[in-house]
């Protein structure tokens, strides 16, 4: 039977043996005995934990060789795990991704045991559990295998008198790492003990803080952050406008607390002292904190229009939990039907179109087709065709003119009139032109690059700045893909997974030093977006470009896998309802496996390859 999953916020639950332990052995050795089904159970003791054996029934066929898996059902329960076989070895683990509870045996499995979901490309190490690769942050639970003498596989299960369904259950079958390994209250008090300050409170901060724990780190860590929220999930704003942050919190505030990681709530940090390794904030002639390593986190912030009435009081941005709210307040929570006017047909405006198709929606861009520069044209008009058949109207190829106020109201916009004449009816506008990056408490400090962004190395490391670092929107960093020098060798990624992978490589330099094994190069950019069928992607045409396009599938039926290529090197991939193919090719890319353009022209099945 199928797990059933609820997207919710994995809460930790500790069992004392699944703890992490260098020589524990998390998988078996494949014996030689064909594989039957029996049904008995077995049990031991080991201090006030049971420990519950339960046989797995599956297909052996589905797991025959390495690099292949299965979801296998747990005897005697109503529940099920994910069985794979990589390094000739049978390994068991939680079923469900620990991001949105994507079914796992739907991804892609490695020969060497990595575990790839088929939804947003997270990636977790099949004997450990651990995550390898964002959006996830909670690992997967493991379970041991042993193989009886008939070829039977069998799972070991802690058992508190539950039979096994408080770890094999929703949200009971992931782990937290972190709090498994770093005990609370063991900071380093000392003066001169190491101090990581982290500027930015989203998904890059909270990786990077996380991580640092989940390898015990014993020093400080503080984060600086604008809002009065813990980092939170903010791609759900523009694809569902919610604004609870019980539903959006990435982590509790006493999750934090017990990893002994502090927080400056509602802090604006406005000058950093990069010789002295001092941080200011607000107004405050003394510094609020000393560092010894310093990450900055704080993303982008929305692109404003100096266009008169655009600063109207009907006029929205979307960027945080406090502009969701008051956006859903006049729109999705409202009850009427509004005239709503969206600047700019990015990917977060077209998703609020998508929130907001019951209402009159007009969409106004600059571009003859949206996200035609990343898509291509043909995958752009599709899109736009889908939003059509929601009732959006387009006005592209144009721009605004003017802002005509309300006779009655001067503070409210009441029309959009844009510059070949046609005037939009508007009860809300929405400024969706993209953003920018958010370092001007960087001042002269650091030399920015054309766009405001920064440069880093392959171990995020700002240039020109000793022991600071750049992760998420801000960086402008050597990805895997990009040529190995010139003007194309960096590029800037407004990608949120890209963000948590970026916190990842930057606290594990501040672990490791050059001996890191996690840097720039060692994930492949992935996003997804909701346009009202869901977009995934992988790769990284923007920085070189792309000179045609490869499609399998139908566009019509939003059933395509679509491969953007430069000669003969494919440089991205995008698809509609063709699960896994984004996720197998993100592991392509790094393995510099991927087939060429002839063979793509060929029909070539991606998903053929072995991993």
């Amino acid at each position: 039977m199928l797990l059933r999953f609820f997207i919710n916020q994995p809460r930790f639950i500790q069992f004392t043996f699944l703890r992490n332990k260098k020589d524990r052995i998390l998988g078996l050795q494949l014996g030689k005995q064909p594989f039957r089904m029996s049904s008995s159970s077995g049990l031991k003791q080991q201090g006030l934990a049971q420990k519950k054996k339960f046989q797995l029934e599956f297909d052996p066929s589905s797991v025959s060789k390495n690099g292949t898996k299965t979801e296998a059902k747990v005897v005697g329960t109503e529940f099920g795990v994910l069985l794979v076989r990589a390094r000739n070895t049978y390994f068991a683990t939680a079923g469900k991704c620990s991001h949105y509870g994507a079914p796992l045996a739907k991804g892609v499995v490695t020969s060497d045991g990595h575990i790839v979901c088929p939804w947003h490309g997270a990636c977790f190490n099949a004997a450990t559990g651990d995550v390898e690769d964002t959006p996830a942050i909670a690992a997967l639970r493991t379970f041991p295998v042993t193989e009886e003498g008939d070829g039977s596989l069998w799972i070991e299960v802690e058992d508190k008198n539950d039979n096994g369904a408080s770890v094999l259950q929703p949200e009971g079958c992931w782990r937290n790492k972190a709090t498994e390994v770093y005990n609370k209250g063991s900071v380093e008090t000392e003066v001169t003990a190491p101090h990581v300050c982290i500027i930015g409170g989203g998904k890059g901060a909270s990786v990077a803080a996380e991580y640092l724990r989940e390898k015990n780190f014993k020093g400080k860590i503080t984060i600086f952050t604008r809002e009065d929220e813990v980092p939170y999930d903010r791609p759900k704003l523009s694809k569902s406008l919610l604004h609870d942050i019980s539903k959006l919190a990435l982590r509790s505030k006493e999750y934090y607390d017990d990893l002994d990681i502090s927080f400056h709530f509602n802090t604006d940090v406005t000058k950093i002292d990069l010789a002295e390794k001092k941080i200011y904030c607000g107004s405050d002639e003394k510094p609020t904190e000393s560092y010894t390593k310093l990450i900055l986190a704080t993303g982008g912030e929305p692109n404003k229009l100096p266009i008169p009435g655009l600063d109207s009081k009907n006029v929205y941005l979307l960027r945080s939990i406090a502009d969701a709210s008051k956006l859903a307040a006049v729109t999705t929570e409202a009850g009427d039907k509004k005239n709503i006017v969206i600047i700019g047909s990015s990917f977060i405006g077209l998703e609020l179109a998508v929130v907001l198709k019951d209402h009159n929606v007009s969409v106004i861009g600059m571009e003859s087709i949206p996200f035609e520069k990343v898509m291509g044209k043909e995958v752009g008009t599709a899109l736009k065709a889908l939003h059509e058949q929601n009732g959006i109207a387009f006005y592209l190829e144009n721009s605004i003119k003017e802002v005509k106020t309300s006779s009655n109201d001067s503070s409210k916009a009441e029309h959009i009139v844009l510059k070949d004449g046609q005037s939009i009816p508007a009860d809300v506008v929405i400024l969706a032109a993209g953003v920018k990056p958010n370092l001007r408490y960087l001042g002269n400090a650091v030399s920015l690059e054309k766009d405001g962004g920064v440069k880093v190395d392959e171990h995020c490391r700002v240039l020109g700045a000793e022991d600071v670092y750049a992760v998420g929107d801000i960086a402008h960093a050597p990805f895997a893909g990009l040529p190995s020098s010139g003007e194309k060798s960096h590029t800037r990624i407004e990608h949120w997974d890209v963000a948590g992978n970026l916190g990842r490589v930057a606290a594990d330099h501040i672990l490791f030093g050059n001996k890191a094994g996690y840097t720039t190069k060692s994930f492949t950019p992935y996003f997804w977006s909701a346009q009202g069928k869901q977009l995934r992607y992988c790769g990284n045409n923007a920085a070189e470009g792309f000179d045609d396009v490869v499609i399998q599938g139908s566009l019509s039926d939003y059933k395509f896998a679509c491969f953007f290529t430069k000669g003969e090197k494919v440089v991205g991939v995008c698809s509609i309802m063709k699960d896994p193919v984004v996720s197998q090719c993100a592991r392509l890319f790094i393995k510099d496996a991927m087939p060429s353009k002839s063979q793509l022209k060929e029909n070539f099945d991606v998903l053929s390859i072995p991993l």
